[in-house]
């Protein structure tokens, strides 16, 4: 599990590892991949395992449709399984804001896949990434067994960090657009408010669009 405030780039640094992890097991000969569910808009187990089984489905090799509504939410899994017995060694599952879902029932599934029984070709992983560091007290005991065996939590970036990131932005403005203390002033801002990054960024925009 991840846990940190919005912008503190939890999500950003999960898809930069999961990819990392794609690469590094092809280098090795092994097949994986990972899928990206975002919480907030596929609130359902159905709507969730049908994101995954699509996301990570290629039918004309796999002969398996996943449409996007119409089977129930069993017959999602039994796709599911079949595509990643069929297509991969590891797959890594990323839950962005799992507080968001409605209820445990995809992690059950998830988490206890291949000690179930329903994989035994493919390695399956998930990573849940939450805003709410307090989610994982409501999470059911047998969810919370399986999936939390490792927990990073994401502090607030400090002025410093703030400054980095906007300095990497500040090409986006002409030459000598920018005095040489506005973005140390707006990162100092930011930091004492949220040590946000996406909004540290939103205060340097809108001061160009100001002094347009």
């Amino acid at each position: 599990l991840i846990y940190g405030k919005t912008g503190t780039g939890k999500s950003l640094c999960a898809k930069y590892v999961s990819k990392r992890l794609v690469s590094t097991a092809s280098e090795e000969g092994v097949t994986a991949t990972f899928a990206y569910v975002d919480c907030a808009q596929d609130t359902t187990e159905t709507q969730a395992v049908q994101t995954i089984a699509e996301g990570v489905n290629d039918p004309e090799e796999t002969g398996i449709n996943v449409p996007d509504k119409g089977l129930s939410t069993s017959t999602y899994y039994k796709r599911l399984w079949r595509i990643l017995d069929q297509r991969y060694d590891v797959v890594l599952i990323l839950l962005d804001e799992i507080d968001k879902l409605d209820d445990d029932a995809i992690l059950m599934q998830l988490s206890r896949a291949g000690e179930a029984g329903k994989i035994t070709d493919c390695k399956l992983g998930v990573v849940g990434i939450s805003n709410k560091i307090q989610y994982k007290d409501r999470m059911d005991e047998r969810v919370k067994s399986s999936l939390c065996e490792r927990e990073f939590v994401f502090p607030p970036y400090d002025a410093n960090q703030l400054r980095e990131i906007m300095q990497a932005r500040a090409d986006a403005f002409h030459d000598a657009v920018l005095e040489p203390s506005t973005i140390p002033r707006a990162a100092a801002l930011a930091a004492r408010e949220h040590g946000d990054a996406r909004k540290a960024i939103d205060i340097l925009r809108y001061a160009g669009e100001i002094a347009q």
